[in-house]
């Protein structure tokens, strides 16, 4: 299978203390990946050593078959990796429309003296640019909401916006960081629906989720962590029955509940 990263022996610690610990994985193209744990796991850490945030102490990080070594955070999107964060980190006086260019900015090229005298070139420039956020949007079903202030929608609407602003950054590799987080069930249902659906485009996705429904209902292999550790792989179905995982994310209560949509 044609894996788009590569992950092995990957280590990074604070202060002495192991946050990341020879975790190794394999990301499919065209797959959904998840990443699970409890609280303090390591996942973030994770995502951290993978976009460029954290510096990694050991290991190797591979992405289309190329080594990622020494590169700035900026760098990662420019080969293709985007990732969103835990908390929406919208603009939130400015438009979902003007948000979406956001993303794109990194590949609108013009000169300072284009800005002073507001050239023909800076004018077609983003004028193609603001084209290509519309577009996004009409094909997600957001258009209707391209003029709003972000501060104006609600929490769910807000990160289908983080998602679709990375999105228009054309990502190979999209890490989504616990995009549920916040949601009510319905929002979350039509969270979930959103992100199969970007496989269809042709995106790959690491997904960190606390949702083990959402996990399970829409993954396509999965990986546990505890204790900055891997603690076990495999189909949605072999990690849900596996009593390790039972015993380290949610305690004696089993899986069951929690994809019933109980509470862990």
């Amino acid at each position: 299978m044609d894996d788009i990263l590569t992950v092995n022996g990957l280590c990074k610690s604070f202060g002495g203390i192991a946050a990341v610990q020879d975790i190794s994985m394999r990301i499919p193209r065209g797959k959904i990946v998840s990443l699970i744990g409890p609280n303090g796991a390591g996942k973030t850490s994770v995502f951290n050593l993978l976009t460029g945030f954290y510096e990694k102490d050991a290991g190797t990080i591979g992405f289309e078959g190329a080594p990622l070594e020494g590169l700035k955070a900026y760098d990662y999107v420019k080969r293709g990796i985007v990732r969103t964060f835990q908390n929406v980190r919208l603009y939130s006086a400015m438009s979902v429309l003007d948000n979406v260019m956001v993303g794109n900015q990194y590949r609108i090229r013009y000169s300072p003296l284009d800005i002073v005298f507001n050239t023909r070139r800076k004018r077609r420039v983003e004028e193609e640019s603001r084209t290509a956020a519309l577009a996004l949007l009409e094909e997600l079903g957001l258009s209707h909401l391209a003029y709003e202030r972000c501060d104006a929608l609600s929490y769910g609407q807000q990160k289908k916006l983080e998602i679709v602003r990375a999105m228009a950054s054309a990502p190979k590799l999209l890490l989504l960081d616990e995009p549920a987080a916040g949601l009510n069930p319905l929002e979350s249902e039509e969270l979930s629906v959103f992100v199969a659906h970007l496989i269809d485009r042709g995106f790959t996705i690491l997904l960190i989720e606390h949702d083990i429904s959402l996990v399970m209902s829409i993954s396509d292999y999965v990986y546990v962590m505890d204790h900055g550790r891997m603690l076990s792989e495999g189909m949605p179905e072999q990690v849900q029955r596996d009593p390790a995982v039972i015993e380290a994310y949610i305690g004696k209560r089993g899986m069951q509940d929690v994809i019933a949509g109980k509470s862990p």
